[in-house]
């Protein structure tokens, strides 16, 4: 069986689609979408907001709540590569949980993140978060997937240049 993660164009047609796919494909599922709203965000992810749909929170939170109804996932994204540091000082660090205390008030469970910083807070907030680390984070070795596995990661994205290098992926698969 396959199971995608597939980016996210925040219409309603489209997760209809997806579980008319679902209900007629049972070896091919689309589990989720991801993405993350533009409008009023500080928290960029992987992308630049210009080339994103144009959504604010409350979009979302419909979108979330439609999908979910659907049997689709999301998959929100906090996987920037930077965020200032923001991220290691107070009033960073309360901005952040504040976020985060929004996006689960909107159902969202599953987050993608690049950095281990963030997680940690992620995880100080001990909400049911599940979190899977972004390909951002260039995972490609062994011990990279290990050193997410000690922090309590139950999913990665490898490193887009290792996709098709079978022993390190056989690797990583034994190490994680």
């Amino acid at each position: 069986m396959n199971f995608y993660s597939v980016a996210s164009d925040f219409k309603a047609e489209t997760i209809d689609g997806y579980e008319r796919l679902n209900r007629e494909n049972r070896d091919n599922q689309v589990l989720e979408t991801y993405g993350q709203y533009t409008i009023a965000n500080e928290f960029e992810g992987g992308r630049d907001f210009d080339n994103l749909a144009k959504i604010d929170a409350y979009d979302l939170k419909n979108y979330v709540e439609y999908s979910l109804a659907k049997g689709i996932g999301f998959n929100y994204v906090l996987n920037s590569s930077c965020m200032g540091n923001h991220e290691f000082t107070e009033e960073g660090i309360k901005k952040i949980k504040k976020h985060l205390l929004s996006l689960y008030k909107m159902k969202i469970r599953d987050l993608t993140v690049t950095l281990p910083s963030l997680i940690e807070i992620i995880q100080s907030l001990d909400l049911d978060f599940r979190i899977k680390v972004s390909i951002i984070s260039q995972v490609n070795s062994a011990n990279k997937a290990y050193a997410y596995k000690k922090m309590g990661i139950k999913r990665l994205v490898v490193d887009e240049a290792i996709n098709r290098d079978f022993v390190k992926l056989k690797e990583i698969v034994q190490a994680f």
